[in-house]
């Protein structure tokens, strides 16, 4: 079985004393009792080996009927004739005492059971111990030939599960260093403790590995282990028949399972429900106490592998019909028909799903709704405007968590909405994050089709009204023109825009973010009533990556980052609060992170990033184009090589006349960010490329899409100083018209660089001057190291008091490849020079996350690898930056990725 025998000491203590007292001519009977699978055999199996090696002579029989027949056990034990054991034991000579093993006997067939019966009785004065097992809850236990034998018997050991220490140890042995104490409890409770199910379940993993998931250690091991499902199906298949089909009907029940669900899917048979699930719990299949619920989960799923199809779905269809008929919760009620053939829902089905889903929304619980929704339009087999108000109800659900899934249904759903506020209205449910500004892109189409055929209604909710304004003009946003004109939209509100709605908060972000990309006005006209709004939107959002996302966009252009951090903070601590994670607070943290990278605030800005980038793990673009828009965005900014190449090779982005112009630019300068090292010629092509495309739609904006200053780098790396020159200086003037300090500032910097000796103390001091009162404190680290070298070249004063404001202002922002670079010329303080992981007082496993952390895998990947909950990388990585005193990943990497 298990290899070892494991807390089986007492038994085997027994048992040697039953030897002793034979070879003192005290004859005995012993009695190994248990469930199914408490490894009984094996423990008899122990039995002979010991009693073979103290010279005992060995008669063993097994009365195990696995292949369907019956087995005779006496022709195994002696042949020919039954002698009495008074001359058996003469016969198989005197001076050594007789062990006689009897495996199962409650398959024995009448005669053998009868003669063991005999034996029983003659055997106190006989140098013969006689031990057999019996399986509790088989009705061959209660035969009255082997009642008589369990009745005489000495001693009667009943075996237990094995406890968590033996399944640790059991873990050891076959999977050496990975055996894990949070893996032995799962494994545990998989298992009930049954050296059956330890045995299969402990062979399994050796072959396929332990899965990330603990939820999933046996998952379809009921399919892969044949001995598993034998001896399951042949314990089955020796009961009353009632009890078998209360086995099965409470495998399909699962959780839900009660004697009066059961009673009511089967109300035949003589034997009470009560009385079939004793028996099953006798026999190991059942908890003995409590509802009816399976002693261990991977029983329920052999006896769930072993019910025919049909079978199954006829129980599945039984039960849903249970279930709602004794006035379950409607949660149970769709839960139940989630598992009942496709094409066999009973007729109240749609209902009950919808009900379901209005409840799983309320409860915040949209992918569960969308779940019930799917399948209720499944059931749901007409035309007309019913489904398509279904398919409202799903995109209703699916908008927090698959925004591209929610237009397909609503663009379903138009077309069969008879009236035109039911199509507006569905238009308007869906978030903007739903919606694309790309020209082509389906969003767009979508919008286009219901205002043309909608066009002049006038009797809409003013609220619908104005979110479809949001959404039309958020979809053409990218269209010629449409800066300007929703700059003169916003000069209507004369300075302060109505702030009493949502639907008003939504329109006039739209509108902000629309004059922001395309650079139309200043900064200075922006960045007011940007913040405004964002001072009456709620901290704690569903949708965070769509109105606040707009808002924060425009506050990151403007050059205000500062103002949105304590919304931001108050929003992860709301969000906190309310038990939310996932795809909520990972939207939250992506411009968090947007927000701390526009201040100069690389360490927290890259931590922030990681751990959104993880927490999104495969849903990074699905959600919406928020994330990884602001994720590319920090990583160009901190200089995140790594995160950079993670989310290119982990995020698969939309067809190009899909994804929103924000996403493509971005991503084209993320791309010549990543290729920058090795080919400079193709990182200009995507960043040339990139300026194109916002070229075409008006959009300049130079703090959103800096191109410019990449392009010019690229020039110049590539030997083409003139070329650099002419584009700094468009980045020059477009920066000055625009008026965001931290852009000016650094088109300023950058064209000194390039600029002619005279000319380059001028705009370096410009440069400095700009950023006075500015928050982008790395931006003013930068401009000060060139005042100071400007200094020193001069050999004028002043140049150390700027180089240690210059260190001073990088250490606080974690840009530590600054800080040492300015270190350096001030020759103190030195360098830091990186704690050794040898030296730094890491564990094994933390040294492993370290090794795979900088190699660039995802906290989900070093998780599948070391066979632990992504939880636990977390805490590990967290206690490594404190051993090796960095920030965060970036700085991990940076310091260790070598």
């Amino acid at each position: 079985m298990t290899g070892r025998l494991l807390e089986r000491d007492r038994e085997l203590d027994a048992l040697d004393r039953a030897l002793r007292a034979a070879m003192t001519g005290r004859g005995s009977v012993t009695v190994l009792g248990g469930p199914l699978g408490a490894g009984k055999s094996a423990l008899l199996g122990e039995t002979g080996k010991r009693a073979a090696d103290a010279g005992a002579r060995v008669l063993s029989a097994s009365a195990s009927a696995l292949d369907g027949e019956e087995r005779s056990v006496l022709p195994q034990l002696v042949p020919g004739a039954v002698p009495a054991l008074a001359d058996l034991v003469r016969d198989t000579g005197f001076g050594s005492p007789l062990v006689v093993l009897v495996d199962d006997l409650h398959w024995a067939d009448a005669a053998s059971a009868a003669v063991l019966g005999d034996w029983a009785l003659e055997i106190a004065g006989l140098p013969v111990a006689l031990v057999c097992t019996v399986r509790d809850g088989d009705p061959g236990s209660a035969a009255p030939a082997v009642r008589a034998v369990a009745g005489s018997a000495t001693w009667h050991h009943q075996l237990a599960p094995l406890t968590v220490g033996a399944v640790r140890e059991l873990l050891a042995d076959r999977l050496g260093d990975s055996a894990h104490e949070e893996l032995a409890g799962a494994l545990r409770t998989a298992t009930a403790g049954s050296p059956l199910c330890l045995d299969a379940a402990l062979h399994d993993l050796a072959v396929h590995g332990v899965p990330a998931e603990r939820g999933k250690l046996v998952s379809g091991l009921a399919g892969r282990s044949w001995r598993l499902r034998e001896r399951v199906a042949a314990a089955l298949a020796a009961m009353p028949a009632r009890a078998a089909d209360c086995a099965r009907i409470v495998a399909v029940l699962g959780t839900e399972a009660s004697h009066a669900l059961v009673e009511r899917i089967d109300d035949t048979g003589p034997v009470t429900v009560a009385e079939a699930c004793r028996q099953l719990a006798a026999l190991g299949l059942l908890s003995p106490v409590g509802p009816p619920r399976y002693a261990a989960p991977v029983l329920r799923e052999v006896v769930l592998a072993l019910m025919p199809a049909a079978e199954h779905d006829r129980l599945q269809l039984l039960a849903a019909d249970a279930v709602q008929e004794t006035g379950s919760h409607v949660l149970q009620v769709a839960d139940r028909l989630l598992a009942v053939p496709p094409g066999a829902e009973p007729g109240w089905a749609v209902e009950e799903l919808r009900a379901a889903a209005e409840v799983a929304v309320e409860r915040s619980e949209p992918v569960r709704a969308a779940g019930y929704l799917r399948r209720a339009l499944r059931a749901y087999d007409h035309d007309g405007a019913d489904r398509a108000r279904l398919l409202v109800d799903l995109a209703a659900a699916e908008r927090r968590f698959d925004a591209d899934a929610a237009l397909r249904h609503v663009a379903r759903a138009v077309e069969g909405l008879p009236s035109a506020p039911e199509r507006a209205e569905a238009l308007a449910m869906l978030p903007l994050t739903a919606f694309r500004s790309a020209k082509a892109s389906a969003s767009a189409r979508l919008v286009a089709r219901v205002h043309e055929r909608d066009a002049g209604r006038t009797w809409l909710e003013p609220s619908v009204d104005v979110r479809l304004e949001a959404r039309r003009r958020y979809s053409r946003c990218e269209a010629p023109g449409a800066a300007e004109s929703a700059r003169e939209r916003l000069a209507g509100f004369g300075g302060k825009p109505p702030v009493d709605t949502d639907a008003e908060r939504e329109l006039a972000a739209v509108l902000l973010y629309t004059s922001a990309v395309g650079a139309g006005g200043t900064a200075a006209e922006l960045s007011a009533p940007a913040e405004f709004l964002l001072r009456h939107e709620p901290a704690l959002r569903r949708d965070a990556g769509t109105t606040p996302a707009l808002l924060l966009s425009t506050l990151v252009a403007t050059g205000g980052a500062e103002h949105a951090l304590a919304w931001l903070d108050g929003a992860l601590e709301a969000l906190e609060a309310d038990g939310v994670t996932g795809v909520d607070r990972a939207t939250v943290l992506c411009l968090r992170a947007v927000m701390l990278a526009g201040l100069g605030r690389h360490a927290p800005a890259a931590t922030a990033a990681w751990l959104a980038f993880d927490l999104l793990g495969e849903d990074v673009l699905r959600v919406s184009e928020v994330p990884v828009t602001a994720l590319a965005s920090v990583a160009m900014t901190v200089r995140d090589h790594q995160l950079g190449a993670a989310l290119l090779a982990g995020a698969a982005l939309p067809p190009r006349d899909e994804a929103g112009l924000h996403l493509r630019a971005t991503v084209s300068l993320l791309r010549g960010a990543v290729a920058e090292r090795e080919n400079p010629r193709g990182a200009l092509e995507n960043v040339l490329g990139c300026a194109t495309a916002l070229a075409a739609a008006g959009w300049d904006n130079p703090v959103l899409f800096p191109w410019r200053p990449w392009a010019a780098r690229l020039h110049r790396r590539l030997g083409d100083p003139d070329s650099a020159r002419a584009v700094l200086r468009q980045e020059h003037e477009h920066a000055r018209a625009w008026g965001a300090p931290g852009a000016l500032s650094r088109a300023l910097r950058l064209r000194a660089a390039l600029a002619p000796l005279p000319e380059q103390a001028e705009l370096v001091d410009e440069a400095v001057e700009t950023l006075q009162g500015s928050g982008d404190r790395l931006e003013l680290a930068k401009a000060l190291l060139d005042q100071a070298r400007l200094l020193r070249a001069r050999r004028a004063p002043g140049a150390d008091d700027r180089l240690r404001e210059s260190y001073r202002l990088a250490k606080g922002c974690g840009a530590h490849w600054l800080a040492d670079r300015i270190g350096g010329e001030l020759r103190w303080p030195p360098p830091a020079v990186p704690v050794p992981l040898t030296a730094a007082g890491l564990s094994e496993a933390e040294r492993r996350v370290v090794e795979l952390a900088v190699a660039g895998r995802t906290n989900s990947d070093i998780a599948a690898e070391l066979r632990v909950t992504r939880r636990t990388v977390e805490k590990h990585l967290t206690n490594c930056y404190r051993k090796l005193g960095v920030a965060g990943r970036g700085d991990l990497f940076r310091v260790h990725g070598h």
